[in-house]
């Protein structure tokens, strides 16, 4: 299948549905992020005092909030006047089963700062 007709309504349901998810993820990805920065740099503060040789370098991408992509795809549905749009197969992927071009190196961001964190909460 190439396209599909979807109820405009329905599919506004759907992406603000995946907006809030998405938005949820990213709130508790930031959270992470920022115990794993902080550890981190504590670590190495607390090296540097100790007279270890560290590296000075941090590595820690911050997790980026994705809603602009919900949002703009929102407010053109919000504008249309037709009853039923049609997608095709990469809109679909991304409105209906919310799978974006971004997602697998969010998700895969994400997991790893809540692994990293977990273990130092866990300390």
């Amino acid at each position: 299948m190439e396209s599909v007709k979807v109820k405009r309504s329905e599919l506004l349901k759907i992406i603000r549905k995946n907006r809030e998810t998405h938005y949820q993820k990213f709130e508790k990805a930031l959270e992470d992020y920022k115990v794993v920065v902080i550890k981190t740099l504590e670590e190495k503060i607390e090296q540097a005092q100790r007279g270890i040789e560290i590296d000075e370098y941090v590595s820690l991408v911050r997790p980026k909030n994705q809603t602009k992509c919900y949002d703009r795809v929102i407010r053109m549905l919000e504008l249309c006047v037709d009853k039923t749009v049609e997608l095709d197969h990469q809109e679909a992927e991304n409105y209906i089963f919310d799978r974006w071009d971004w997602t697998n190196q969010f998700e895969t961001l994400s997991s790893g700062y809540a692994a990293t964190a977990s273990f130092y909460v866990g300390k």
